[in-house]
């Protein structure tokens, strides 16, 4: 039988991949999630009764008559199709997970048919898994709700430019390549609180960095910048990382006059008349030795408008200085204690790759009774290296040593915690958003640890290193500069039989754990593989505000999504679960698939009495404890479907008030079960969001989302992401998880750049503000619009960062009446098809027929107004009446066609209908129509740059209009 079920299982997997990657329309007709027979037992609906725009828990949805139903219990079931309804239904007793189930084999079978099919991916993917070796310990179940502090910093993404820095220091050569990082607002602006200046290590580039520089952009609101300087003095590439010159010109720059820097910042991108006063130095190995280097010479500074004021503060990534043998650098950080300004290390245990702690010691010996830092547990000199890309981070690894899991994490949550203190002016005695261990305390931050400085763990040494050091010390000592003595105790002024101040939401990082999940679908249960993420507090136990389920879509698997997991965690305090559920029916267990009726209604009862299936296995995965009652539903694609369906069978039960909100990840879903589904969490006044990408094959066209605007009208419920790819959720931080994502990039489409970021940032504002009460009418952390003020507007433009973003729907549905008026719309420019070229005044006129279908007439002359008339007429009907921004047009006698997708989408226009941009599907060609002949030429850049917002890519050039 296991034979037969492997080879079953198998086969399922080849041929589903087989079919699904020669044919996307099977792709995305199996990715709505529900067989033929399935959504024609499903009810029909009215989709007459809206919802509330905000959370369930919000004063809106109580005054639209959203009730407590804590005592309807009530049989799971299909949806109900209306609230009405729903309240009528009889009640009954609740029904518990089966959590005596025997282990199915089909479940286990699945996971041997998945290594069959895909030996080496799963190979993969297990041996990077983090199997939870301690259990981490849950608090007990309270209605206390733990948020981020607020308001937010309101940056919404970061934009990357490059230009070029004057920073003289080398051989030959005064300018330097420098990576400039802006935090937008939704609006596209910076308003950014202070200046990061962030210098790499010793034989590193600023691009070494990009990802602890795009980090600290958004979560301390900083402008960050990053230039690269010379390694060696004697070089031809500009300013020298060790160069006494190099720093003092460093901390010039940052002085009363900043023109050399702003004019780097503008050719770099910035729109900003002027830098902010305030900054931070930072630095990396030898950078941070430069950091403390250039701090010093700007407190030192000769003129007097240097403001010491303006220094917040220096914080180094496992530091190196060549002052800690000199004396040097004792001297620098006398100099800033005096001045009041904290320098903080984030330090790696001894090694040969930080000069063996030299310069910890030496600040620890310095400040004695003052905050200086932590040391990370097994840390790695590269610890804050990490996440540009994984060849890039296997070879830094190799050359140095791994990085422990969390470890990168913690340094992103040590430092921008505690560059935003120094912002606030907060201290490590009463913080604001940084964590502080005292002195040889530790503070756990998910799978790894930080230890308080001075600590013995900053001086322990392996064998190998222990030999090196040795040889060190000798030839340092033939040369009288022997390495400063370890610092091992001591006081830094807190005390370490306090726990560790908690700030914000209290998260310090995240533990990630494997276990089966034992759904009761089918005679004899179903197995899932889950990975489950906790969110640990500073004393390692969890205090989540709830649980998110996390749905991988069709052909995913839970690995894939380790980020979007990762993130929900760490920025919600909620425990996330990703479970792997078959794509296809089989008949080892029939319904027990991701589209299936009988899995959506076992998952609906797994959240029902004890929870004893979900607790089982989240202990299995590491925590010691129950789980909160509060949930959200969340998932990609049919897992989107998934999610939204399973929330729908919850409104029926007593569990209905701790369902608070669905989110879906370019969800896919059809009529009837997808707005049955959305009328039921309406009447429950629970949420259901989406985060789109444009329409594509792999999401139906849009479909779901097309369906929610004629649902939800005109109120808030969701984003689409410009050009977005239907995979923007998937990232995770394994090879496996690395194979989904080129694949998706590859076989589906690419993301654009700052989209998976903008996903994330999303979705987690959105479900914090679900956890607050709050919604898209009083946001305190999601993103709704801009302004961000509670007002819905569609297809307003929202920018975040890299990645533009618009309110749904994008488009709004066309009035055919005005788009096809009988007036002419002129071309201003297009991606010329060779029946183009030469042509100039060319104009389309669209009149509508009859019959509801649109005559289409493009004229124009060539080379000249006089010249050669060319014209054409067809016929153009819509593929989504509903909407009418996706039309086929046929010329030559042509009967144009009815199904999806088109030659002719909207991919943009004026609500007054004065310009409108036109593509295809495939992005290629591209039309910028307006109704005035002729327009600025600010106009038209400003339409030729949303267009390849939206995904033109063809070369669009000018098109001539002459006055007739």
């Amino acid at each position: 039988m296991t034979q037969r079920q492997v080879l079953l299982g198998t086969g399922a997997v080849v041929a589903g991949l087989s079919a699904a990657l020669l044919t996307g329309a099977g792709v995305a007709n199996a990715d709505e999630g529900g067989s033929g027979s399935q959504q024609a037992s499903a009810n029909s609906s009215s989709a007459s009764a809206k919802p509330t725009a905000g959370s369930k828990r919000s004063s809106t949805a109580k005054a639209n008559g959203v009730q407590d139903r804590r005592s309807a219990k009530v049989p799971l079931g299909r949806p109900t199709p209306t609230a009405a309804a729903a309240r009528s239904v009889a009640q009954a007793a609740p029904q518990d997970a089966v959590a005596t189930a025997p282990k199915t084999g089909l479940g286990t079978s699945r996971r041997a048919a998945m290594a069959a099919a895909l030996d080496v991916l799963s190979m993969m993917a297990s041996a990077t898994r983090t199997q939870t070796a301690s259990t981490t310990t849950a608090a007990s179940a309270t209605t206390t709700t733990t948020l981020p502090v607020a308001p937010t910093n309101g940056v919404t993404g970061v934009l990357v430019g490059h230009s070029r820095l004057d920073l003289p220091g080398a051989f030959i050569g005064n300018t330097v390549a420098a990576d400039w990082y802006f935090p937008t607002q939704a609006d596209g602006t910076v308003d950014a609180q202070g200046v990061i200046w962030l210098q790499h290590g010793f034989g590193a580039t600023n691009t070494f960095y990009s990802a602890l520089a795009k980090d600290l952009a958004q979560q301390t609101n900083s402008i960050v910048v990053s230039p690269t300087l010379s390694s060696l003095p004697i070089t031809f590439s500009g300013g020298c990382l060790t160069c006494q010159v190099t720093q003092r010109d460093a901390a010039a720059l940052l002085g009363p006059d900043r023109a050399t820097l702003l004019s780097s910042a503008v050719t770099a991108g910035f729109a900003g008349a002027a830098l902010p006063e305030r900054f931070v130095l930072a630095g990396h190995s030898a950078g941070g030795g430069f950091a403390a280097a250039v701090a010093d010479d700007y407190l030192g500074g000769d003129d007097a408008q240097y403001d010491p004021n303006d220094l917040v503060g220096v914080l180094m990534f496992d530091g190196v200085s060549n002052g800690a043998l000199d004396g040097s650098f004792a001297g620098q950080v006398a100099d800033l204690a005096a001045a009041n300004k904290p320098i903080y290390q984030i330090a790696a245990p001894a090694q040969s790759w930080n000069l063996f702690g030299a310069t910890t010691n030496v600040l620890g010996a310095t400040l004695p009774g003052s905050f200086i830092g932590v040391v990370l547990q097994n840390g790695s000199h590269v610890d804050s290296m990490l996440g540009v890309n994984p060849l890039f981070d296997a070879v830094l690894q190799l050359v140095t040593q791994r990085v422990p899991a969390g470890n990168t994490a913690a340094v992103y949550t040590l430092s921008n915690g505690w560059i935003n203190d120094m912002y606030a002016g907060a201290t490590p005695e009463a913080p604001q958003y940084g964590f502080y261990p005292a002195a040889n305390q530790q503070l756990i931050m998910g799978p790894t640890a930080a230890v308080g400085l001075p600590a013995a763990q900053a001086n322990q040494l392996g064998f190998v290193n222990r030999l090196v050091k040795g040889l060190v010390d000798t030839v340092a000592g033939l040369f009288g500069v022997p390495l400063p003595p370890p610092v091992n105790s001591g006081d830094n002024g807190l005390d370490p039989n306090t726990p560790v101040v908690s700030v914000g939401n209290g998260v310090t990082g995240v533990r990630t754990g494997y276990a089966v999940l034992d759904i009761p679908c089918g005679p004899n249960g179903y197995a899932a593989p889950a990975d489950w993420y906790f969110p640990t507090q500073a004393d390692g136990t969890v205090q989540a505000n709830g649980v998110i389920w996390l749905q991988h879509g069709f052909l995913g698997f839970n690995d894939w999504y380790g980020d979007m997991a990762q993130q929900l965690a760490q920025q919600t305090n909620s425990i996330v679960v990703v479970p792997d559920i078959f794509w296809f029916d089989t008949p080892l267990c029939p319904g027990c698939y991701l589209g299936g009726e009988q899995m959506r209604e076992a998952v609906a009862q797994m959240f029902q009495g004890s929870r004893s299936a979900l607790n089982i296995s989240a202990n299995a995965a590491g925590l010691s404890g129950t789980l909160p009652d509060k949930f959200l539903l969340t998932g990609h694609s049919a897992g989107g479907n998934f999610a939204t369906a399973v929330g729908a069978l919850i409104t029926q039960t007593d569990q209905v008030d701790n369902l608070l909100g669905v989110v879906m990840f370019d969800g896919v879903s059809r009529d009837p079960l997808f707005t049955d589904s959305l009328t039921a969490l309406a009447g429950a006044g629970i949420p259901d969001y989406q985060i789109a990408a444009p329409p594509q094959r792999w999401n139906a066209f849009g479909v779901a989302t097309e369906l929610m605007q004629a649902f939800y009208g005109n109120q808030f419920y969701g984003v689409q992401i410009d050009n977005g790819s239907h995979t923007d959720v998937i990232a995770g931080d394994n090879p496996f998880a690395w194979l989904g994502e080129l694949l998706s990039t590859i076989i589906v489409k690419p993301s654009p750049p700052g989209a998976k970021t903008a996903v994330r940032t999303f979705a987690s504002g959105w479900i914090n503000d679900i956890y607050a009460g709050r919604g898209p009418t009083d946001p305190l952390y999601g993103i709704y619009g801009s302004p961000n003020d509670g007002t819905y507007v569609p297809n307003q433009p929202i920018v975040m960062g890299q990645a533009g973003t618009a309110t749904l729907p994008s488009p709004p549905p066309v009035d055919v009446t005005q788009y096809a008026d009988g007036q002419p719309w002129y071309e201003q420019g297009s991606v010329k098809l060779p029946f183009a070229w030469g042509l100039v005044n060319t104009t389309a006129v669209y009149t509508l027929n009859a019959d509801g279908s649109v005559r289409v007439q493009n004229s124009g002359n060539y080379f000249a107004p006089n010249g050669p008339k060319s014209q054409i007429t067809g016929t153009a009907v819509s593929v989504n009446p509903a909407s009418n921004t996706r039309l086929d047009v046929a010329f030559f006698g042509m009967t144009p066609g009815t199904s999806e997708p088109g030659n002719y989408w909207i991919l943009d226009y004026d609500p007054a209908y004065q310009w409108v941009i036109v593509s295809d599907p495939t992005g290629f060609s591209g039309y910028i129509l307006t109704r005035d002949q002729t327009v600025p030429a600010s106009e038209y850049s400003a339409l030729v740059t949303r267009a390849r917002q939206l995904g033109v890519w063809g070369p669009i050039t000018r098109t001539r209009q002459y006055a007739v």
